[in-house]
């Protein structure tokens, strides 16, 4: 009975151990705020958008191009300190299967039923969406060693009802004064630059998620927000 006793006591030690490493690796994932974490849906684009502390200079940046997630490196451009990268045409979902083909499952029941007759009728597997929310923060975490990230932002896709937004976003949300808006500017230019895009897509996050956040910006900043 005694020996009994003492394996038991020693199964529970590592357990423990463990338990701490992992809450430990948790806390240091969060190295820069990144909004619009969490579980997306995308009807027919998807982007993000990656703010670095510097900007990554030209020869690296194809290196930088080629590490993107597959179903993100349909459209890459720079601006600055800013990298944008996204799928480049309608067909998000189609791209995210071709990424993983051997998670795919057609008796998934998010499969989408409503017909256009083109590649939106593709939908990918949980599993699927799920390997791609892996890669999509393995790369992050990866360029931030190699590039220094100031913040990231993914624009919530409304057609196809959001992200479930997760807890790295929340902790992003309560930073985003301090980490975020400095590197934003209320008056970044024109409509179409990819700077004027990344103050709306913040703002529209941070608005809609952390609305007492929103509420202490600065008016020069909430009035550019659609």
């Amino acid at each position: 009975m005694a020996a009994k006793k003492t394996a038991r006591k020693t199964a529970k030690k590592p357990a423990k151990k463990t338990a701490k490493k992992a809450a430990v690796k948790r806390g240091q994932s969060f190295l820069f705020p990144f909004l619009g974490e969490g579980e997306a849906s995308y009807f027919e684009w998807g982007e993000i958008l990656v703010c670095f502390v510097k900007p990554v200079p030209v020869r690296a940046r194809a290196a930088v191009k080629r590490a993107i997630p597959a179903p993100f490196r349909g459209s890459v451009t720079w601006e600055g300190p800013l990298l944008y990268a996204g799928n480049g045409d309608q067909w998000i979902n189609f791209h995210i299967t071709q990424a993983y083909p051997g998670e795919g499952d057609d008796d998934d029941d998010d499969l989408d039923e409503e017909g256009f007759g083109d590649l939106r009728d593709i939908s990918p597997s949980q599993a699927q969406s799920a390997s791609f929310e892996r890669d999509i923060e393995s790369w992050l975490l990866q360029l931030n060693s190699e590039h220094q990230l100031a913040f990231v932002a993914r624009r919530e896709d409304g057609e196809a009802g959001g992200t479930k937004l997760g807890q790295w976003h929340r902790w992003s949300a309560e930073q985003f004064a301090d980490r975020v808006l400095p590197f934003l500017e209320p008056f970044p230019g024109p409509a179409d630059s990819t700077r004027a895009y990344a103050n709306r897509v913040c703002m529209q996050l941070i608005e809609s998620s952390a609305p007492h956040v929103f509420a202490a910006l600065p008016a020069r900043y909430r009035k550019r927000r659609g």
